[in-house]
């Protein structure tokens, strides 16, 4: 086995082992803290201690969002979206420091063009933090129709749409708890109403069922209505979009697992053949026609990744 591709190997492995070390740490310490700060604020309040120093977020300027434009203002967005304490300054750091770690790593330990290929490794903090907004975003809507219904009741028991919104601060989890806990604290501190739920809706511009019930119940304040009722059947059609994607799922499963098996196959082979023939790919690095047959291969799998993603995706 020649010393390039050993060296490669070492690369990958200890990347490999960093960023899973890395990953699991955080994955554990992130729960640690959010049950920390759920027992937290049970106890003590409404809100934790982050809920309250961000209440008016939005007026809080951060440089770094002018300074990039289009691309600051969609990581201020991402940061927003995925909760916690994460802002644009802090998301782009993390971005920098990675590319430039991976750039220097694979630059010194392979070559040069390995090194321009490291600085790709900083999109991971990106799709860490998009992953974590994604599931922020399901878990609230999973939340909802139980907040729903507990608004309901406390509606239906003479409180307020505000007291009801305090109740649910109180009684559920993170993070439908800090979106109606923020709704509650700012409209108690002065704030219009309407302006409250309008922000609410803008912090989570990803999640239709949040919107519907922000315009439902601005809709019920301007021409009146049984609210009551309203929440109780957007809940009960939450939960019934929830049952529909839970049966697509389970039926498209096994589209799911073939695509996952071919996507994998190809790099498997590859792996295998650089251990036990390590020659044996070469032409294709080093010969222009391989190079070529790369190119148009490498085509065609993102074709047919997407087309098998689009296969077994159902709008719900």
């Amino acid at each position: 086995m020649s010393p390039a591709v050993i060296g490669i190997l070492v690369t990958i492995v200890f990347i490999g082992a960093l960023l899973t070390g890395s990953f699991v740490y955080w994955s554990l310490a992130t729960r640690r803290e959010a049950r920390s700060r759920s027992m937290a604020r049970r106890l003590g309040g409404i809100g934790d201690a982050s809920a309250q120093s961000d209440l008016f977020q939005t007026q809080k300027e951060d440089p770094i969002v002018d300074a990039l434009g289009y691309v600051g203002r969609y990581l201020d967005d991402l940061a927003r979206q995925s909760g916690g304490d994460a802002t644009a300054s802090r998301l782009a750091t993390q971005i920098a420091v990675v590319a430039m770690a991976g750039g220097l790593t694979l630059g010194t330990l392979v070559s040069f063009q390995a090194g321009m290929m490291g600085l790709l490794l900083g999109g991971i903090p990106w799709l860490q933090t998009k992953q974590r907004a994604e599931q922020r975003n399901v878990q609230l809507s999973q939340q909802l129709p139980d907040a729903l219904d507990l608004i309901s009741r406390s509606l239906q028991a003479g409180h307020g749409i505000a007291d009801a919104m305090r109740l649910v601060a109180e009684e559920m989890p993170l993070p439908v708890a800090r979106e109606f806990g923020r709704v509650y604290e700012e409209n108690n501190l002065g704030r219009d109403f309407r302006d409250c739920m309008t922000e609410m809706a803008s912090r989570n511009p990803h999640n239709f069922d949040l919107r519907i019930i922000v315009s439902a119940t601005l809709l019920q304040r301007e021409t009146g209505g049984n609210l009551i009722e309203i929440l109780s059947n957007i809940a009960q059609t939450i939960r019934g979009r929830f049952v529909f994607k839970g049966k697509v799922r389970a039926l498209t499963a096994e589209v799911r697992t073939s695509a996952f098996i071919l996507g994998a196959l190809p790099f498997v082979i590859a792996g295998g053949l650089m251990i036990l023939r390590p020659g044996y790919l070469t032409p294709l690095m080093t010969e222009p026609a391989g190079r070529s047959m790369m190119l148009v291969c490498g085509l065609l799998f993102a074709s047919g990744v997407l087309l098998m993603r689009g296969l077994s995706r159902v709008e719900a």
